[in-house]
């Protein structure tokens, strides 16, 4: 996953020409990484030229609070698309271990899985 926003990031930046600076902060703020926005300031402080390091810290930190709001947008994502690619329905699942559930509390069962790894609602 890091990586993957590592590329993201900076591919995005490369496409929409951002400087430094605001991809550092879309970096750090999709994280919610506030210690990776702090190493990435005393950073830029210590290397950049005197002339663009205040740039350089406004970008970073102004693009920093917009980030978090697109990684939630990006996991959300994800987590739909993964659910239709993985056939995921809640509605059967939550209906399938409220049985086991009853199983359970009446003795029927044990345990609703065999030792495998599985259990008896992903094999319906």
């Amino acid at each position: 996953m890091l990586i993957f926003a590592t590329v993201l990031v900076g591919a995005v930046g490369t496409a929409l020409r951002l400087s430094p600076g605001v991809t550092t902060g879309m970096f750090t703020g999709s994280f919610t990484n506030t210690a990776a926005l702090a190493a990435a300031l005393e950073y830029i402080k210590s290397a950049a030229s005197p002339q663009l390091v205040q740039q350089m810290l406004a970008e970073s930190r102004s693009s920093v609070f917009s980030s978090p709001t697109l990684g939630v947008i990006g996991m959300i994502l994800v987590i739909t698309v993964l659910r239709r690619v993985w056939k995921i329905d809640y509605a059967a699942e939550a209906s399938c271990m409220t049985s086991i559930g009853q199983q359970s509390a009446s003795g029927q069962s044990d345990y609703p899985g065999d030792g495998s790894g599985r259990n008896r609602c992903h094999d319906r």
